[in-house]
């Protein structure tokens, strides 16, 4: 068995050991729990070396995939090594009548797997459980909601993208997955789902769980392909994350807010950046996504004629301010409104630290008197409840509140 070099199933590399568990148990073991007869994973030396380090062999993993997704006979004259990962995906489309675009690119192609599923499922639900959907979507009448119009909703939640798009992928593998090997799965980290989808993963994954049961799939390679197809996919949802940009002048906490969501605790840190600090993408144990292409902006005033470019394209933007500085300072206060400039309000989360400086109440209220006043023009609308936060970066529960909060509206926004 060898791995082809495949450039949709690279991503492997950069997934955690934890992460990988379910995919590997799906690729060895049977409904039963009794090694699979075709499969030659647990063989391998590198498998016998490091396991259950699963990410020591991810090359091995994915030539698993490979090999179950390729005809056996036609393995052999393939000098042991099986198909790409794109053509197990489309065959298993194939299998269970997906309907997709061959010109499509690999991960809208999985899209269009997880909808069929999703579709599927909503389709089936009794009228008690779409009447429970509507209602936790919260859409007003749910009573008189059709399965079309709730999957419509739910199409639209999964197509925004984000970590409630992830979890909804997550809810659905693992109900795939359940119905193929009888036990579901677990990943690192605490997942915790949103208002929304908490309302109805059970009823969706028994709905699931029940058509999968239920379908009549030839052959054992299907056993293994589908379930893995779907946890690939799922994967790789939940690695492309959110891009962010911490900006902020300086002295403000933004080194701190970004080894918070790298670490998931205080670190302290003896000095502010001088620079623009790029850094790589990672798993923040806070938000329980990856958080990519970003970078934590210096906070001296030479940087901002460049600010705006770098939050381009970002998803969250997280700006950081002293406001007792802005009300005190008035160099500092003309310094905010240029940061301002150029913006996507609908993306920026006003960060206000050193809380334990303040009387938060009152900072809150000239805050807001600030922004509404007329001299601010454009920008009056830019501050609201729901993206306007005031913590002490040194309180660790202040903080990871105060990062969950901004996930929670990050989310509720994608939904709406």
């Amino acid at each position: 068995m060898g791995y082809r070099e495949d450039p949709d199933l690279e991503f492997l590399e950069q997934i955690k050991s934890e992460d990988l568990n379910a995919l590997v148990h799906c690729l060895v073991y049977g409904k039963d729990n009794g090694e699979r007869f075709m499969q030659m994973l647990t063989y391998n030396d590198l498998y016998k070396k490091y396991n259950p380090d699963h990410h020591q062999y991810w090359r091995e993993i994915a030539a698993e995939i490979q090999t179950f997704g390729g005809n056996t006979w036609m393995n052999v004259f393939r000098r042991g090594k099986g198909v790409l990962y794109r053509e197990v995906l489309t065959d298993v489309c194939k299998k269970i009548k997906v309907p997709f675009d061959k010109k499509s690119g690999t991960s809208e192609i999985e899209d269009k797997l997880f909808l069929k599923i999703l579709t599927d499922a909503v389709k089936k639900m009794t009228p008690e459980e779409l009447k429970n959907l509507g209602e936790s979507l919260g859409k007003g009448d749910f009573e008189s909601f059709t399965p079309e119009i709730l999957v419509g909703v739910l199409q639209t939640l999964f197509l925004a993208g984000g970590f409630a798009s992830y979890q909804l992928s997550l809810i659905i593998a693992n109900a795939v997955v359940k119905s193929f090997l009888g036990a579901g799965i677990s990943f690192a980290g605490n997942i915790t789902l949103t208002r929304v989808l908490s309302a109805f993963a059970g009823p969706i994954g028994l709905v699931i769980t029940g058509i999968w049961t239920a379908l009549d799939i030839a052959g054992p390679a299907y056993r293994v392909t589908i379930p893995a197809v779907v946890l690939v996919a799922m994967l790789r949802r939940k690695k492309q994350g959110y891009a962010i940009a911490i900006i902020g002048s300086v002295a403000t906490g933004k080194t701190t807010l970004l080894r918070y969501l790298q670490k998931g605790e205080f670190v302290q840190i003896d000095k502010g950046t001088c620079v623009k600090e790029n850094y790589e993408s990672f798993e923040s144990p806070v938000w329980n996504c990856s958080v990519k292409d970003g970078c934590e902006w210096a906070g001296a005033s030479e940087f901002l004629k460049k600010q705006k470019e770098l939050c381009e394209g970002k998803d969250i933007v997280l700006f950081c301010y002293n406001p007792k500085e802005i009300f005190e300072n008035g160099e500092k206060k003309n310094e905010f409104l240029q940061r301002l400039q150029g913006l996507d309000f609908e993306k920026v989360f006003f960060i206000a630290t050193h809380s334990d400086f303040y009387e938060v109440n009152d900072m809150k209220d000239k805050m807001h008197k600030f922004f509404i006043s007329p001299s601010m023009g454009k920008y009056t609308k830019a501050f609201r409840d729901n993206n306007s936060f005031y913590v002490n970066l040194t309180d660790e529960t202040e903080t990871m509140d105060m990062l969950k909060q901004i996930m929670n509206v990050v989310e509720e926004n994608n939904h709406d």
